[in-house]
C-alpha cells in the first residue's frame, strides 16, 4: 500500500504548558528532567526544516498540526509560524490543537488564517477539570470558546470542542451537547475522544472502564504521520513526543531534521519499523509495546501470506 508521506506533519514548536494536566505525561517528565519545561524550536530551524519539505515534496497539500508536550500559542513566533507554512505551502491546511487558555487573546490571530482548530476543553464540570487539570481555568476556557465561536461566526477556523470519553464524564454529555450545539456553525463539530494511555505512562483505567479491545494491526501513523519535536528529532507518530522522553527513544527515532527528508523518509529506520507492524512484531518496538493509539485508528490492511499489505 503507497501512500504519499507525509500526508500530516505533527509540529511541537514548545514544551511550554498553561496546564498541568493528569492525564499528560508532561508534568512528572518534567519534575524527572527528561523534558525542559520551556524549550522552543528555533524559528529558522522551522523554516530550514519547511524548505526541505518543499524540496522533497513541493505539492504537499496535507495538514500542519501543531501540537505536542507543550501548548502551542505560547510560541513566540506561533503567528508567523502560520504565515510561513501558508506561504511554502498553499495547498496546505493549518491545524491548532490547543487548551483554549489563550483563545480569547488570540482570536484575531487565528480567525480567517487557521483552517481547523482543536479545543480540548475534555469535561464539562469545573470540579472535574480542576483535578483533571490541576488548574482553575474551567470558567475562563467556556467563555474564551463562547466569544472564540461568536467572533468567528460562519468564518474559519472548522472548530472541534473536544471532551473525553472516561468514567466522569458520563453525567456531563448531555449538558456538553446542549451547550454548545447551539453556537456552532456548519463546519463545527463536537468530538467525543477515547482515553489514551500516552505509550503506556498514563494507566487508562484511572480514567476509563470503556477501553475498546480489538485486534493487533499495523499502526497507520507510520505510513501517513511525520512528528517534529521542538529539539529538531523526527518520529513516525503522535507518540514521539512521549517516546523522546524514554530510553532509547522508545525505538521509534527516524532522524532529525538537520538531515536530509529524503533520506529520512526513505531511509532504513522508517522502513523497518513499518515491516515490524507489518508482520504483526509490534511488541518489539519498546515505545509501541505499551501503546494504545492504534485502537482508534482505522485498519486499511489486509493481511496476505502473514504479513500485512
Amino acid at each position: 500500500m503507497q501512500f504519499q508521506y507525509p500526508r500530516w506533519v505533527i509540529m511541537e514548536l514548545t514544551t511550554r504548558c498553561n496546564s498541568k494536566c493528569s492525564y499528560c505525561p508532561r508534568p512528572q517528565f518534567v519534575k524527572e528532567k527528561r523534558l525542559p519545561s520551556n524549550r522552543d524550536l528555533p524559528f529558522s530551524i522551522y523554516i530550514e526544516f519547511l524548505e526541505k519539505l518543499w524540496k522533497s515534496n513541493v505539492d504537499f497539500s496535507g495538514q500542519f498540526i501543531y501540537g505536542g508536550m507543550g501548548e502551542p500559542t505560547l510560541y513566540p513566533d506561533f503567528e508567523d509560524a502560520l504565515d510561513f507554512a501558508k506561504f511554502q505551502f498553499p495547498k496546505s491546511e493549518t491545524f491548532l490543537m490547543t487548551n483554549g487558555i489563550t483563545l480569547k487573546a488570540m482570536a484575531s490571530k487565528l480567525i480567517g488564517k487557521l483552517d481547523g482548530l482543536s479545543v480540548s476543553l475534555n469535561t464539562f464540570n469545573r470540579e472535574t477539570y480542576r483535578n483533571f487539570n490541576r488548574v482553575d481555568r474551567f470558567n475562563q476556557v467556556v467563555s474564551n470558546i463562547e466569544y472564540f465561536l461568536e467572533k468567528k461566526g460562519n468564518k474559519k477556523p472548522a472548530t472541534r470542542i473536544q471532551i473525553l470519553i472516561m468514567d466522569s464524564n458520563r453525567n456531563v454529555y448531555q449538558k456538553f451537547q446542549k451547550h454548545w450545539m447551539p453556537q456552532l456553525n456548519s463546519n463545527d463539530m463536537l468530538t467525543y475522544e477515547r482515553f489514551h494511555n500516552f505509550v503506556g505512562q498514563i494507566n487508562v483505567e484511572d480514567y476509563s472502564s470503556t477501553t475498546p479491545q480489538t485486534n493487533l494491526k499495523p499502526c497507520l501513523e507510520l505510513f501517513e504521520s511525520l512528528y517534529v519535536l521542538s529539539n529538531g528529532n523526527l518520529y513516525p507518530c503522535c507518540a514521539g513526543a512521549v517516546a523522546d522522553c524514554l530510553l532509547d527513544h522508545g525505538g521509534l527515532l527516524i532522524g532529525n531534521i538537520r538531515e536530509d527528508l529524503g533520506e529520512v523518509f526513505n531511509g532504513v529506520r522508517l522502513e523497518r519499523l513499518r515491516e515490524l507492524h507489518k508482520r504483526d512484531r509490534q511488541k518489539t518496538i519498546s515505545a509501541c509495546a505499551g501503546c494504545d493509539l492504534w485502537k482508534g485508528k482505522a485498519n486499511a490492511f489486509i493481511k496476505l501470506g502473514g504479513k500485512w499489505r
